[in-house]
């Protein structure tokens, strides 16, 4: 268990950092889903399966990068008007 939250956590921040596309964050999100589904449904059974919330990570991962144009370390809000 401990290595799928490594993965995804690192998965993660290589998004958000831009290192990697939205395409292959996809992709090895749900490679991870396939070696630990137990992972993703473990502490959200409201959700459904391992897959609805994989789909639902990947929703929010998207809709933070392409909206809000987050780039970790900064965020400089300019395409959300928030400033």
């Amino acid at each position: 268990m401990a290595d799928a939250v490594i993965q995804t956590n690192s998965l993660l921040l290589a998004a958000i950092e831009g290192k990697k596309s939205i395409a292959e964050f996809k992709r090895e999100i749900w490679e991870i889903e396939k070696r630990y589904p137990e992972y993703f449904q473990r502490g959200r059974r409201d959700i459904g399966t391992s897959k609805d919330n994989v789909n639902a990570i990947i929703h929010r991962v998207e809709y933070m990068i392409n909206r809000y144009d987050v780039r970790y370390p900064r965020y400089d809000r300019h395409r959300c008007n928030d400033a």
